[in-house]
């Protein structure tokens, strides 16, 4: 019981060290006092410590222990000592047990993070150090274990608490609830749950049609498919873009063609649109940047005049509106994402709305390998009424979206509203409180803007010092994007260069993107824009 006893201080002198917010590890020195025919009569403690590492990376509990023990008794030699501790010592601490020839070492646990078992016994039993130490281990083990487990997860959930992605879902009870009903029932993929989940996104938007994929660069691929693009066509996008939207292209055999952007919207520009078409021209698909509803007008035009198909890049704009009129009704196609960064989440998804029917069965097609089951589509009409029989029309992919992602979907859906509100007042926020900061601008408003991003433009020379200023304090600033044209592959393959896109590049270089979600609290707006704030009215 005696090492119980002891090991019990050991324990309270880490708590002390775990209020402190250092690794909570204690150390307690015992001098063995014999009489003249060596029997043990009295065990005195000499000294104690715990780790103060967060001031002095050396300190820890046992070379504190040490130390003190040393100094008290006025010698190096501690060989009439044992030293009681928390966690197994480390490599230092084994070398300051070994020049101060302890006798014994009493440990509770072995670090269950790093584990440095096996140390020990290797410094401390080594013969060729001209000193054998005896160890004993697992002396409250259990409680020391559960000092160092329950720090470690504190400090973890607290880091989680203070850091502060640009973007992140929000899951709240509901929609658990809801994911669990589908989980419960007889459909996971392929069920009723796709359709009702379509429905409800083409009424939001005021389409006719709307078809689910896997994610967005799938739902990506399905439009460009259905759109007809093929090889030896080429399609326009924007070089500011998630590199998925001419990956698309590429995808269907097409070539992908590069317009540059205007600083006024960051988005795709109707005139250098207009000065790359050609007849080989099939698609256009402006990008609806950081949820800035792009002038779908202009494209409109132009895409009539060369007879084009207008797919819009609307991954990042579920809620946006122009002029009052939901992003999502007004191009030939829109594409929406449904990962957790973006306005709704199904963890991955996809959805592309439509006015189209062709492209709607299309797309359907596209996404089942291809198959159809509805005899009124067979080409093989003989087979119609067997009731087991598909054809593979089409070389399509497994691109589908399973029930228990759409009911997810569905439930946010009924939130969205409140999403985008909370989006818009953070944006505001953030406009009042970074206003006139040195070396800084902010993003182009408009009054639909759907807020997936909230970026700022920073003076090139200050931008990897502010990003790296943000990460110190737990902010998880983005750069939102390398121009996709940079992209070593399209280099490789089209040749592309720097200079060729001087708008995109040039936002390049500048931009920042800060975190904004609906979940956030105006007092983690404050701390980002203080911390903005602060590190530009110093550079």
């Amino acid at each position: 019981m005696i090492d119980e006893k002891y090991m019990s201080i050991a324990v309270s002198n880490a708590k002390e060290a775990a209020m402190r917010g250092d690794v909570p590890v204690g150390a307690v020195i015992v001098q063995k006092i014999a009489d003249s025919g060596l029997l043990i009569i009295e065990n005195k403690i000499v000294s104690s410590g715990c780790n103060k590492k967060n001031n002095d990376p050396t300190a820890h509990a046992e070379i504190s222990a040490i130390r003190e023990a040393c100094e008290k008794l006025g010698r190096w030699n501690l060989s009439d000592c044992e030293l009681y501790v928390t966690l197994e010592p480390c490599p230092m601490c084994a070398g300051a047990i070994v020049q101060s020839r302890i006798s014994r070492v009493i440990y509770g646990c072995a670090d269950p993070k790093a584990g440095a078992a096996g140390t020990l016994y290797n410094i401390l039993c080594d013969s060729r150090l001209n000193h054998r130490c005896k160890i004993t281990s697992g002396v409250l083990a259990e409680e020391c274990k559960a000092l160092l487990t329950n720090f470690f997860k504190e400090r973890r959930d607290k880091k989680m608490s203070m850091f502060l992605s640009y973007g992140r879902q929000w899951v709240n009870d509901d929609d658990i609830n809801e994911v669990v009903k589908v989980l419960k029932s007889d459909w996971l993929s392929q069920g009723p749950m796709i359709e009702r989940f379509e429905n409800s996104v083409a009424e939001y938007v005021g389409a006719k049609y709307a078809v689910a994929f896997s994610n967005g660069t799938a739902a990506l691929h399905a439009a460009m498919y259905a759109s007809g693009l093929k090889e030896g066509d080429k399609g326009i996008t924007s070089p500011m873009t998630f590199a998925a939207t001419s990956n698309s292209m590429l995808y269907v055999g097409a070539e992908p063609v590069f317009a540059d952007i205007t600083h006024e919207t960051c988005c795709l520009d109707p005139v250098e649109t207009e000065s790359k078409m050609t007849g080989d021209v099939k698609v256009i698909a402006p990008v609806s940047f950081a949820a800035y509803p792009v002038d779908i007008g202009a494209f409109r035009e132009i895409a009539d005049k060369w007879g084009a198909v207008l797919i819009e890049d609307g991954c990042q704009a579920l809620g946006a509106e122009r002029n009052g009129v939901k992003v999502g009704c007004e191009a030939d196609m829109t594409v929406f994402s449904f990962h957790p960064v973006k306005s709704i989440t199904t963890g991955e998804g996809g959805m592309v709305t439509t006015d189209n029917p062709e492209y709607a069965r299309s797309m359907k097609l596209f996404r089942t390998h291809g198959i159809t089951k509805n005899p009124d589509d067979f080409e093989y009409a003989e087979n119609a009424s067997s009731g087991w029989y598909g054809e593979m029309q089409i070389l399509g992919y497994n691109y589908r979206l399973t029930d228990f992602q759409c009911v997810l979907g569905l439930s946010q859906l009924k939130r969205l509203p409140e999403f985008i509100e909370r989006r818009r007042e953070i944006a505001a926020l953030y406009f009042k409180k970074l206003d006139g900061t040195p070396h800084l601008k902010l993003q182009p408003y408009h009054e639909g803007h759907g807020w997936h991003l909230f970026i700022i433009f920073v003076d090139p020379d200050k931008r990897l010092g502010l990003f790296n200023h943000l990460k110190d304090n737990d902010i998880g600033a983005q750069v939102h994007y390398v121009p996709v044209h940079l992209h070593p592959y399209y280099r490789r393959r089209y040749g592309y260069t720097e200079g060729m896109f001087p708008k995109a590049e040039e936002m390049y270089r500048s931009e920042i993107s800060i975190p904004i979600f609906p979940a956030m609290s105006n007092a983690d707006v404050d701390r980002v824009a203080g911390l903005i704030k602060d590190y530009l009215e110093q550079a």
